[in-house]
This record gives structure tokens, C-alpha cells and sequence, in this order.
């Protein structure tokens, strides 16, 4: 189940000189949503994080992460694909989508070329601090350390 916020946009998208585009994912409680925790909960968000890992390892999502506020929005995504096909095969894919208990709104995001990224190469060292802070915040939540293969991976994935 997915919005787009209402407008009207044709494909492909033309972005100005000196711009690109992404998607932007809002990831909303879906119809099945449900506060609290659970082994099938659990079982679920953890499918949920393999695909957002997976889609990072692929250069398809540039930045995920979640909400901390508790509200209707749970979390963010950044995505680099070419149409809104592609962002909507993506969202699908997600087995909380899949499941109901998330949703999402995918709204194209025309931003400075280099922002988010280099032209060429790895993304920019910043994306490390934030796939960091997240991991640490991820582990910090669950009240346990942050795995150290994953803060090496993600250092190698995102070092400069």
C-alpha cells in the first residue's frame, strides 16, 4: 500500500542544472501495525533490516533509518533509482511492507548533485557517521552492543 502525495509528475523526471533526483521513502504504520514486541515482531523487523542492508550493499539506498518519535511516519529512506517503478518495487520488496505493518509515500526529491554522494566512488565519509549513529542507536534501543562486524562493514562500505 503506498501514497504519493497527490501531485502529478511525468517520468523520467528532468532535474535542474547542477541537480539530481532520489526518492524520498516516508515509511508509515501500515494497516497491521501494532505497537509492542513479539518473536514474530521480532522475526519480521529483522527480515526488514536484511532488505534495507541488502539494498544498501546494492547502492539502492543511500540512507534508511528510522523515527524516534513514535509517530504515524516510522522511518525514512533515500533512494537512488531512475523512475518510480523502480522505488515501488523496492517499498514491495520490504517484507514489513509485505506483512502490512508498514506502509510507505514516495515523493521524487530534486537536491544538489554531490550532496549525498561523490560523482565517482564511495559515498561521502558522512554516510558512515550516519549508518554508525543508526547501528549505535539500533543497539542502543535493544539495550546490547553494537555488533562489531557490522561497524566494520558499514567502515568499509562508506569510507572515503
Amino acid at each position: 500500500m503506498a501514497s504519493d502525495g497527490g501531485g502529478e509528475m511525468a517520468e523520467p523526471l528532468e532535474p535542474l542544472a547542477g541537480m539530481t533526483v532520489y526518492w524520498l521513502v516516508l515509511k508509515t504504520r501500515g494497516p497491521t501495525w501494532m505497537p509492542g514486541e513479539s518473536p514474530e515482531l521480532e522475526r519480521l523487523q529483522a527480515a526488514h533490516l536484511a532488505h534495507l542492508d541488502e539494498m544498501r550493499a546494492q547502492g539502492v539506498a543511500l540512507i534508511s533509518g528510522p523515527l524516534l518519535d513514535g509517530g504515524y511516519i516510522r522511518g525514512v529512506s533515500i533512494l537512488r533509482v531512475t523512475s518510480r517503478a523502480e522505488a515501488e518495487a523496492i517499498c514491495q520488496a520490504d517484507p514489513s511492507v509485505q506483512a502490512g505493518r508498514l506502509s510507505y509515500e514516495l515523493h521524487p526529491w530534486m537536491i544538489h548533485k554531490g550532496i549525498l554522494e561523490r560523482e565517482s566512488g564511495p559515498p561521502s565519509p558522512w554516510l558512515f557517521r550516519y549508518q554508525s549513529s543508526v547501528i549505535s542507536l539500533t543497539a542502543w534501543r535493544r539495550r546490547e552492543p553494537p555488533p562489531p562486524i557490522a561497524m566494520l562493514t558499514n567502515f568499509h562500505s562508506f569510507a572515503a
